[in-house]
């Protein structure tokens, strides 16, 4: 079924899969308004059902009047309240969802201070919700466009100030940029301007960059806000069986070392066979040894095998280190580059496999396939490429306590440090 919400400003489609409201840039449905919170809420529309969940905003999410925590199932009809916003979702089990259809976006840049905390109500059945932050509570004049849309909000009406219109919802003609995500919609429709109120003005002054005059007597420009990750998770999330987590770690760990020694042993063995070519070597009980008269044929194959007798590793230590104090430096410049490309070889094979994975896909490849997603512990996020590179480095550093984590059943040092925690699919 199609669903999409209507409101004041026009009409969203909600596709099929997992959204997120809010005025960060990442979000799916983005609208430009300082009172809603970068990502505000998150709607699941699953294909026959549609869910919303409030992502801790400042300013709640109310269902009908009523304020939600946790994940909410939503009803064709109902009346949804993000901060500034009123819309009501309707059904249309006629049209097909899809996941490619349009929404609008907005080219601004998102506000960079705090979401801006609206004038507090207290409301009927609120003290039945636990509330996550101060000041979240409906604010009067959205209170009040409700109930001009014809929502029975009577109770609500009891607490509201006889003088609050809904005009006070409407931007200034004076307003020097549009309404957000669906400014386009609305364009060379006039509006009418906003009404000045002696009992309410004393908490208005405009703003040039606003899409309203409405801002707290307390908001302060200068407060610091929450960097949020690039990759938002699109999945419900849960703890994570130990075993599950060792199995995942431990085949992903011995993966990526093979991948290093496919890739670089090659280049390694190849330099050092080479070195040796243009230095002159010949073999003497199975282990090759410098001459001054190189033979007309260099025993490659016998230099290979050589490295996997008795004393082969250490008679190619000793080579290499009689190359490195030789006057021609050729022979070794040669194992020196060969080895710097083997390096890099397992560097690549690190920040693919392990930190590539994880920022991209939430997880390498063997935790991936047991469910298993490593996300940010405080937002529920994908990791962001620095955090992905602290966190392996820390595992790389600390990985003898892992043993130990798994076996109590907790995060791993690496993870606290870094801030990430290790998740189930649900």
């Amino acid at each position: 079924m199609r669903v999409h919400l209507t409101g004041p400003t026009g009409d969203l489609a909600v596709p099929l899969g997992t959204h997120v409201l809010g005025r960060g840039q990442d979000c799916t449905l983005r609208i430009d308004d300082g009172r809603l919170s970068r990502h505000h809420a998150r709607l699941h529309h699953l294909g026959a059902s549609v869910t919303i969940e409030d992502l801790g905003s400042t300013n709640g999410v109310l269902i009908n009047g009523e304020r939600i925590s946790g994940i909410h199932t939503l009803e064709s009809g109902q009346v949804i309240i993000c901060g500034p916003c009123v819309f009501k979702i309707l059904f249309d089990p006629t049209q097909k969802a899809s996941k490619s259809e349009l929404i609008p976006q907005t080219d601004r840049q998102p506000n960079p201070t705090d979401t801006e905390a609206m004038d507090p109500l207290e409301l009927p059945g609120t003290d039945k919700v636990p509330t996550p932050a101060k000041k979240r509570q409906i604010n009067p004049l959205i209170a009040a466009a409700v109930s001009s849309s014809g929502t029975d909000l009577a109770a609500i009406g009891n607490k509201l100030p006889s003088d609050v219109s809904s005009a006070f919802l409407q931007p200034s003609e004076d307003s020097k940029s549009g309404t957000g995500a669906l400014a386009t919609k609305m364009a060379g429709k006039k509006l009418p301007p906003a009404t000045a109120n002696p009992k309410i003005g004393e908490s208005i002054r405009p703003r040039g960059d606003q899409t309203s005059a409405l801002v707290p007597s307390d908001f302060n420009s200068n407060s610091s806000s929450a960097l949020q990750p690039d990759f938002p998770l699109n999945d419900r999330l849960g703890p994570a069986a130990a075993y599950k987590r060792a199995i995942g770690g431990l085949f992903d760990i011995v993966t990526v070392l093979l991948l290093i020694t496919l890739l670089g042993l090659p280049v390694l063995v190849g330099g050092y066979v080479w070195a040796l070519a243009q230095a002159g070597v010949t073999i003497e009980q199975g282990l090759p040894r410098l001459t001054s008269i190189p033979p007309t044929v260099t025993p490659t194959h016998d230099i290979i095998v050589s490295l996997s007798r008795p004393g082969g590793i250490e008679r190619a230590g000793y080579l290499i280190e009689t190359l490195a104090r030789a006057q021609d430096q050729q022979p070794f410049l040669t194992i020196f580059a060969t080895s710097t490309i083997a390096v890099l070889a397992a560097v690549v094979s690190i920040l693919v496999y392990l930190i590539g994975a994880t920022v991209v896909r939430g997880s390498p490849f063997w935790q991936r396939r047991m469910g298993l997603v490593i996300v940010e512990v405080n937002t529920g996020y994908h990791l962001t490429w620095m955090r992905a590179i602290v966190r392996w480095g820390l595992f790389a550093l600390l990985w003898p306590l892992a043993p130990i984590s798994l076996a109590a059943d907790k995060r791993g040092l690496h993870d606290i440090l870094s801030g990430c925690a290790v998740r189930q699919k649900l």
